[in-house]
């Protein structure tokens, strides 16, 4: 997969190409970690949320804002018709 240099770019590839994320928070931000940091699933939890900065892993917040922006800007990339409804 090519890798991106902004935060914007690998969570839109990530809306548009694995599209059950759409639906869950967690999983979504989950997979944009995976994405900056391949190996943060062999990582204890406490070592990925004390050490996120050096292991250039992004702030779940912006993230969050991002997705919201986007999917705001293209509704084909929004969940669900029952995520939708909430």
């Amino acid at each position: 997969m090519q890798k991106y240099k902004t935060i914007e770019d690998k969570v839109k590839v990530i809306l548009t190409s694995q599209t059950d994320t759409r639906d869950d928070d967690m999983k979504f931000y989950l997979c944009v970690c995976r994405y900056c940091q391949p190996s943060i699933g062999t990582m204890p939890f406490e070592t990925v949320m004390t050490q996120c900065r050096s292991l250039g892993i992004p702030c779940f917040e912006s993230v969050r804002r991002i997705r919201q922006k986007l999917q705001a800007q293209n509704p084909e990339l929004i969940g669900t018709a029952r995520v939708k409804k909430l």
